[in-house]
């Protein structure tokens, strides 16, 4: 018996097993929940599937949207779109709908010596999809506080900027930080940092 046949035969039910499995738009990658009933499928007991991870929330002007949630440009969290401009969050995708939103942002880091504060005005630790719609506009309030920073988009990961609208990004730092990947598709981008 070759154990490394039977390795191989199993890679292979596995990588035709994930094929079926629904993509995440952020990621690219095949993903399942543990509520999916894929657990059970074909092979009971081989494949484990583990619970979702812990949301990570997005910020937008310091505040914290989660998974569903609509930001109307006065800043109100509702769960239903509000009547004017918009920002929609879910499943990773950021949807600004004709949304302004001038501010400081959220506070997201320090230089090691602690001399600098930066500051992004939409924040995500996650990778970020951000969809547009209609004419959104984003607008840094400069600070008067000396080594402080002020960032647009920020991203611990990656960033895609796509959709059929067009955003002005104003008076930050940087308009858009990706840790990563920074993808722009097909949009009007407008960015004085």
């Amino acid at each position: 018996v070759n154990v490394l046949d039977y390795v191989a035969e199993d890679y292979m039910v596995l990588a035709n097993y994930i094929k079926s499995f629904p993509v995440d738009q952020a990621t690219g990658l095949p993903t399942i929940t543990a509520q999916s009933g894929y657990s059970d499928a074909e092979g009971s007991g081989r494949i484990t599937i583990l619970a979702d991870q812990e949301e990570k929330p997005l910020r937008i002007n310091g505040v914290e949207l989660k998974d569903g949630a609509y930001l109307s440009e006065s800043g109100q969290v509702t769960d239903t779109a509000p009547a004017g401009g918009y920002a929609h969050y879910e499943g990773g995708v950021l949807t600004l709908n004709n949304y302004t939103c001038q501010g400081k942002g959220y506070l997201y880091g320090h230089s090691e010596d602690g001399d600098e504060a930066y500051y992004a005005l939409i924040y995500s630790e996650d990778s970020l999809r951000v969809e547009l719609m209609g004419e959104s506009k984003l607008m840094a309030v400069e600070s008067t506080e000396q080594d402080v920073y002020v960032d647009g988009i920020v991203s611990g990961e990656n960033i895609t900027v796509c959709g059929s609208g067009k955003l002005l990004i104003d008076g930050f730092s940087y308009g858009i930080d990706a840790n990563n990947e920074l993808l722009i598709q097909d949009v009007v981008l407008t960015v004085d940092a």
